[in-house]
């Protein structure tokens, strides 16, 4: 996650930091990273493939 992207005037909740976020979504993407990675070892389509988008913002978010 590029940290130049991050809103610093927006306000967060008590005792959470921009590094608490950047840290989340970094390991977000890693996850999906390591599942898209497998699935193409394994030669399978990508996760997009496999889940509506509509889902995939779910997926995120649970990961998350």
């Amino acid at each position: 996650m590029n940290p130049a992207h991050f809103r610093r005037g927006v306000p967060l909740p008590l005792g959470m930091a921009i590094a608490h976020l950047e840290a989340a979504l970094n390991a977000t993407q890693s996850i999906v990273a390591t599942i898209n990675a497998n699935l193409a070892r394994s030669g399978a389509k990508p996760l997009t493939e496999y889940i509506q988008g509509n889902n995939f913002s779910g997926l995120v978010s649970n990961v998350l």
